[in-house]
């Protein structure tokens, strides 16, 4: 990800680029009932109980928007089972709402720990795009 800027001097925008370099050895391991997917300091908590939806998307967007915004993951501790313990229990971060209006918001909502109380991607779409 990197911020890239448009023909005006107040048009920004976040890029996603994709080398393409990942590659799947064994896609039947990706299956498996106890196969573990995923950079652990990003699951969302219902992961662990193998229990994702497309609510786990937003979980991740959100924190990858936080850890952009800060340059920590607040989950991301020594071991995977502190990491996970963190994720499932740790204090749920903020960001400043005066230093990133949209962004705090999206965030807010995005990490909360009961997915149905996540928004939308087009509700995070509608976030991030409203002015102000």
């Amino acid at each position: 990800m990197f911020l890239a800027e448009g023909a005006s001097e107040d048009a920004r925008f976040v890029c996603l680029l994709d080398f393409g370099c990942a590659s799947i050895v064994d896609a039947a391991a990706l299956t498996r009932a106890a196969a573990a997917v995923g950079t652990r300091a990003y699951v969302p908590p219902e992961a662990f109980s193998r229990k994702v939806d497309a609510s786990a998307d937003i979980w991740s967007l959100g924190l990858t928007l936080y850890v952009l915004a800060t340059g920590t993951n607040p989950f991301e501790q020594e071991t995977s089972e502190e990491t996970m313990q963190a994720i499932l229990h740790g204090t749920v971060p903020t960001l400043d709402p005066e230093a990133f209006p949209r962004t705090a918001q999206v965030c807010e909502r995005a990490l909360r720990r009961t997915r149905e109380e996540r928004p939308t991607a087009q509700e995070v779409r509608d976030l991030l795009a409203t002015n102000g």
